[in-house]
């Protein structure tokens, strides 16, 4: 806040063979050991799942959501809902940043996540919160909106450059 770091969350997360439950170690707040349920996933699993979801034209998907976020403690019950297919060249009518014109070929889908409190037993409950942005099929996103019922902030890219890959050495 005000270009200040207000908290932070630090330590690893380990998942078990199978579906065991997800063994948490923090340094940061304070140094403890938790457990969350084995079927949550992390933003990069979630993220691929997302993108692979899209490119099979499903229209959505629920999942168990671990970030780190509040303290380390929260698991959330992300609902995904995907749009259809954007038109090539979508990518042109946003403002130009960096190499962000290489995105113009790249297919893109709309994307709008609500975030549930894990374990919530209404199905009228009402998200904690929610982001909608388009997601290219490379993982880059624009068009960020995230609204937590008090105010909804926007996101916009402001710089961007591509690195070429590397080969994985596994």
């Amino acid at each position: 806040r005000d270009q200040k770091l207000i908290e932070q969350t630090a330590g690893t997360a380990t998942r078990g063979e199978g579906s065991e439950d997800i063994r948490i170690e923090l340094s940061r707040p304070d140094a403890r050991k938790t457990a969350i349920g084995g079927d949550a996933m992390f933003p990069v699993q979630h993220s691929l799942k997302l993108l692979d979801a899209a490119r099979r034209g499903r229209s959505n998907f629920t999942a168990d959501f671990f970030d780190g976020s509040e303290a380390g403690e929260k698991t959330y019950s992300v609902s995904a809902q995907i749009g259809k297919q954007m038109t090539a060249g979508f990518n042109r009518s946003l403002p130009k940043v960096g190499q962000a014109d290489k995105l113009d070929g790249i297919p893109s889908w709309p994307v709008m996540l609500s975030y549930f409190d894990h374990g919530s037993e209404s199905k009228d409950a009402v998200p904690v919160y929610e982001m909608g942005f388009v997601i290219f099929a490379n993982g880059v996103s624009r068009r960020l909106v995230i609204d937590n019922g008090e105010y909804t902030m926007k996101g916009e890219l402001a710089e961007f450059t591509l690195i070429d890959p590397t080969p994985c050495r596994r």
